[in-house]
């Protein structure tokens, strides 16, 4: 019995199957269930929410319960515990439980049953979950008080000190999971820099979740965004790389929701931008195989990225910045050109390189898939039982 653990009931209950506004977890949390199902293995989630009431059922394959946020709150970790030693699991997978869960209790999770955690974002290694410095560029600091000394982080309030103070005991209970999963080598070495178990640490790359094709695009200049239309998100740079193009013919969907969105409608010109909402994922298929350039000006570390390897997947090319782990599909040989970070200038000039001479199909294409995933973790699900044992 595999228990899914996280903080987010949209990857667990069918009524909100159909949702569009998820994120990649919980596109990942789906995706993974179901190949872990059809290679016959039993999978339950728990999703734990500082607002949750008790919910769920093993016939209905889920259970709710309030979380305990950061500080201790005794009846609401006890009906956790109680409910865990009923379902009785071999294995217990956390994801992105660090603001429902305080860090002792997630360490005594750990200790009583066979517990591995996927480390899905960069938020655990920044206080302001982006890893960017103040001028956008990449940080290579260790997370600590020299966030505050370089006038990185700037605390509002006793909150922020309080989640900046808690960061080094987040990572010292990652001490007692059996394995700690990094969807890249970037998150790998990030979490080592941070002083957590080097023997611990396993990379299993993302997966794309759509059948893999390798169809010719149409050449007519069809440029595609994904994403949160925000400056960690690099769609600035986007927008100004686009207007430096407009002696060529192109036309740009935007799908996203965002703070820099009307910036974009102002700037760029109605009737070559079609600006949707964020859509479902049969939906985000069609935009993959109707596209004949994905940008990604992602300027934000990504631990790995779901978008641009969906993407590939489809045979539709890429450009971006090659931002933490994306540096890690974002190569030529899959079908992605990588430029230079914050280079809007080198974005540009990518993008019309495409535009004029569109490239031929790549010869291998991201094809990593659920099911492969899938076995991969089953197999480090056995490492975790041999070393709790």
């Amino acid at each position: 019995m595999i228990i899914l653990i996280h903080d987010r009931p949209e990857a667990a209950r069918p009524d909100l199957r159909d949702a569009a506004r998820v994120d990649g977890v919980v596109t990942y949390l789906r995706d993974v269930t179901d190949a872990l199902k059809r290679m016959g293995r039993q999978v339950v989630h728990l999703c734990v929410g500082k607002h949750l009431a008790p919910a769920g059922s093993m016939d209905e394959g889920w259970f709710a319960r309030p979380g305990t946020g950061i500080r201790q709150d005794r009846h609401a970790e006890e009906a956790i515990v109680a409910l865990l030693a009923e379902i009785g699991p071999s294995v217990l997978h956390f994801h992105g439980i660090e603001h429902v869960m305080r860090p002792r209790f997630l360490d005594r999770l750990a200790r009583r049953w066979p517990s591995a955690i996927t480390l899905h974002d960069v938020g655990r290694f920044c206080p302001k979950g982006t890893r960017l410095r103040r001028d956008r560029s990449i940080c290579l600091r260790g997370q600590g008080v020299g966030c505050v000394a370089s006038g990185c982080f700037l605390p509002q309030g006793v909150s922020d000190l309080k989640r900046l103070a808690l960061a080094s005991a987040r990572n010292r209970a990652l001490s007692a999971m059996g394995r700690i999963i990094c969807p890249s080598a970037y998150i790998a070495d990030l979490a080592r820099a941070h002083g957590i178990p080097a023997d611990r640490l396993r990379v299993l790359h993302n997966f794309s979740r759509f059948p893999e094709r390798n169809e010719t695009r149409s050449g007519e200049g069809r440029l595609l965004f994904v994403g949160r239309m925000e400056p960690e998100k690099g769609f600035d740079h986007l927008v100004a790389a686009l207007q430096a193009l407009d002696d060529l013919s192109w036309h740009l969907t935007a799908i996203g929701i965002g703070s820099l969105r009307a910036m974009g409608e102002q700037a760029l010109p109605a009737d070559r931008v079609t600006w949707r909402d964020p859509v479902t994922p049969d939906d985000l298929d069609a935009a993959y195989l109707d596209a004949d350039l994905l940008v990604l000006p992602y300027v934000q570390p990504e631990s790995f990225g779901m978008v641009g390897i969906e993407a590939l997947s489809q045979g539709c090319p890429v450009v971006g910045f090659p931002a933490g782990g994306a540096a890690e599909w974002m190569r030529t040989e899959f079908g992605a050109e990588p430029v230079s970070q914050n280079d809007t200038a080198a974005l540009a000039a990518a993008i019309r390189r495409h535009l004029i001479a569109p490239p031929t199909p790549p010869r291998h294409p991201w094809t990593n898939s659920a099911d492969s995933h899938a076995a991969a973790l089953a197999a480090l699900y056995d490492e975790v039982r041999a070393h709790h044992a």
